[in-house]
């Protein structure tokens, strides 16, 4: 019987990606199947999804594939002392799971990174389950300081992230739903990870999380960052999570969509929070902020989400770093 294959190549090309980078399944505590968590995450216009059941492995062979929807494997190691994501885990680990001191804690990062995963520090000052482990003892690639509805904790976890910044640590942020079933004001994609990445593979996605190119919005829907450049004359242009050299004149060239009248735009530095713009109507922005001293500029968008209360945070974005 003669075979023939035909096979199409595509260019990697940046583009946009819509994301979850923390549910669960049947497989621990949560109400779907796997392929049925995809379709899902599909109908609510994400992406990708990260399968991240407490201390089991999803492997992405494991089930059938859901046209337009990118499954990352992964775990949520899952301690008394703090949980952690493991994208892109590619095998379980060995030996035992407990870990009670710093350096076991180090040990299990580290043999996760040596199985080509990615290690995320999850919702570091959630009441239910703080991260106890002192954060500068660890080595770790990112933090999730979204997860789920915003609230006081990951106000907090926000804040603990600026701080870490401001240590001189490049840590990247993320955000995940934690799903595990829909309910008032949880869902899938809320809140959303999204991620310029070079293609819709698994690994360039892990890789665009990694450097820090992403942003994270309360929903799949919600405000867009279409782009965010920083600039310094004589030097070439950085993106979100890169790197440029600091020359008076420095600046962040931002462009946003989708916003709604009384939006705040916020520039978070090493000096705190510094308040850019207020939206008069609703629509696109585009701003050219400058950068005065060396240090990170990241963009945090503020909104009315509930009458009479505060402005909280609809979107959050990494760093340009400016050095």
């Amino acid at each position: 019987m003669d075979v023939e294959y035909n096979i199409s190549y595509t260019m990697k090309q940046r583009r946009l990606l819509r994301g979850d980078l923390h549910t669960h399944t049947v497989v621990s505590d949560g109400v779907l199947k796997v392929r049925e968590l995809a379709e899902h995450a599909r109908g609510h216009g994400l992406d990708f999804v990260a399968v991240t059941d407490h201390n089991v492995l999803y492997e992405a062979c494991a089930a059938d594939s859901v046209p337009g929807i990118t499954l990352i494997p992964g775990m949520e190691w899952t301690l008394f002392k703090g949980h952690s994501n493991f994208l892109g885990l590619q095998r379980p680990l060995c030996g035992s799971y407990i870990a009670d001191t710093p350096q076991e804690i180090r040990e299990r990062f580290t043999l996760a990174r040596t199985y080509g995963a990615l290690v995320c520090v999850n919702h570091p000052c959630a009441e239910y389950a703080a991260f106890k482990t002192p954060l500068d003892e660890l080595d770790f690639d990112c933090m999730e300081v979204w997860n789920g509805p915003m609230n006081c904790s990951n106000l907090e976890a926000i804040a603990l992230w600026q701080r870490l910044l401001v240590s001189g640590r490049r840590i990247a942020a993320c955000a995940g739903s934690d799903y595990h079933y829909d309910a008032l004001l949880l869902f899938i994609g809320g809140p959303t990870t999204c991620v310029w990445a070079d293609s819709a593979s698994a690994g360039d996605i892990i890789d665009a999380v990694r450097r820090g190119r992403s942003y994270m919005v309360y929903h799949p829907k919600g405000p867009a960052i279409v782009s965010m450049t920083g600039t310094s004359p004589g030097e070439p242009k950085a993106e979100v999570g890169e790197i440029i050299r600091h020359h008076e004149g420095a600046a962040l060239e931002v462009a946003l969509q989708g916003l709604a009248a009384g939006d705040e735009l916020l520039v978070l530095n090493p000096n705190g929070q510094r308040s850019v713009h207020v939206m008069r109507g609703s629509g696109v922005l585009n701003l050219h902020i400058v950068i005065d001293k060396p240090g990170f500029a990241a963009l945090m968008l503020v909104r009315n989400l509930y009458p009479s209360e505060e402005k909280l945070p609809v979107l959050l974005s990494n760093p340009v770093y400016f050095e």
